[in-house]
Formats: structure tokens, C-alpha cells, sequence
């Protein structure tokens, strides 16, 4: 369970990363050829190298199709949080089955929880500050239908103690819901981050400052 959790997470730290860095942004090659057909049939003019340069913060930012396959998930996570944008993805169980790695670590946690692939699905919502694309916002939910919130807070607490991916959780209150916090150990999302269980849900938020965290919290059910 342990590095499907970091899988998971490594998955939206890759994205990220790709959405806030026009060089290696993984453009689709639609994108590429319409772009490239419209530079060869456009004609040079004073006007036009300043507005492409006016539109860097949306070149920075390309389209990619994301997967959606839990779209009530999805809606369960804030759309913006201070001013920012968060873009969303989910996907499904049966999808970590065919991704082609090693499943056991998976089958163990569905063993554990008394579950089937099915009812386990994972959202994402991630955004970066224009001004400062190191000030990441991350919230990642975690849903196993039926199970119990404090066996899947353990699980998702664990997992991130036990691999170093955050230090230091301890039980507070913040934006009134009780949560776990911690300091991140990732150097991708610096900051404190948050572990929050309600119902069959776990949600995990990675945030530069507490305003921001607490601003997500204030949305989360």
C-alpha cells in the first residue's frame, strides 16, 4: 500500500510539473501541428511578439487530457483556492490493475479493507500561483466505498510516515474539521500538509501557507 500511495502522488507531482514548464510539457501533437501551422502562416508584424509574449503564463500551462474516471470525486474537491485555478483528474481501481506494475502491495490493501478494485477511486486538483510556480496547491482524495474513515486514515497515514513522504503528523483543528497535520518532505510541495477523513474519504492537501490550506479544508465536506 505504501508505493501505490507514493504512485498516486508521483503521479500529480509529474503532471504538475509538466503543466509549469513549457519545455517539457507533454503538448499533444494536435496542439504542436496547429501551432506550428499557424507561426508558418502568419506574417511578421511589430504586434506580434509582444502579445506572444503577453500570453507566456498560458503557454506554461498546455492542455492535456487528463483522466476523469470518478467524476463525483472530482466534485468533491475545491475548483479554486486563493485566486488560483485548481485542475482536476481521477481515475478508478481497475485502472491501477492495468497499469502493468507490481498489483500485490494493491491486492494486500483491498485484502485489508475488505474490498474489491471497483470501489476504490483517487481525485486530484492541483494549481500553481502565476507569480510563483513553486507555490503548489495539491488535495488529493482517496475513496474506498463502505470502508470505515479511521482504518483508511491509518492506512493513508502510514503509508506516508512510513516511506518519509511527510513527518510530524499530529492531530489538530483547522477550519473546524479534525485533521492530521504534518511538514511535507517532498521538495516538490513544500509546506505543511494535511490528512482529513470524513466518511469513506481521505483527503490529503499539500500547501504552501495554513491560509490556503484552511481555505480548502473550508470546501471539503
Amino acid at each position: 500500500m505504501h508505493r501505490l500511495i507514493l504512485a498516486l502522488l508521483a503521479v500529480l507531482a509529474l503532471t504538475v510539473a509538466a503543466c509549469s514548464s513549457p519545455s517539457s510539457s507533454p503538448s499533444s501533437e494536435a496542439s504542436v501541428a496547429t501551432s506550428a501551422s499557424a507561426s508558418e502562416d502568419a506574417s511578421p508584424s511589430e504586434e506580434e511578439s509582444p502579445s506572444e509574449e503577453a500570453s507566456g503564463s498560458e503557454a506554461a500551462l498546455p492542455s492535456i487530457d487528463l483522466p476523469s474516471s470518478a467524476p463525483e470525486l472530482e466534485d468533491a474537491l475545491p475548483d479554486e483556492v486563493g485566486g488560483i485555478t485548481l485542475q482536476k483528474f481521477s481515475m478508478v481501481g481497475s485502472e491501477f490493475m492495468t497499469t502493468g506494475g507490481d498489483n500485490q502491495e494493491f491486492t494486500d490493501f483491498l485484502t485489508r479493507m475488505d474490498a474489491q478494485p471497483e470501489d476504490v477511486s483517487v481525485a486530484f486538483a492541483f494549481g500553481a500561483d502565476e507569480t510563483d510556480p513553486t507555490a503548489v496547491i495539491s488535495v488529493f482524495a482517496f475513496r474506498v466505498a463502505g470502508s470505515s474513515t479511521d482504518q483508511l486514515t491509518d492506512e493513508l497515514r502510514t503509508s506516508l510516515e512510513g516511506e518519509g513522504s511527510a513527518a510530524n503528523l499530529t492531530e489538530s483543528t483547522v477550519a473546524g474539521k479534525q485533521v492530521f497535520v504534518g511538514e511535507s518532505t517532498d521538495e516538490s510541495t513544500p509546506g505543511q500538509v494535511y490528512l482529513y477523513g470524513v466518511g469513506d474519504i481521505v483527503f490529503f492537501i499539500a500547501a504552501p501557507d495554513e491560509g490556503q490550506a484552511t481555505e480548502v479544508l473550508e470546501q471539503l465536506p
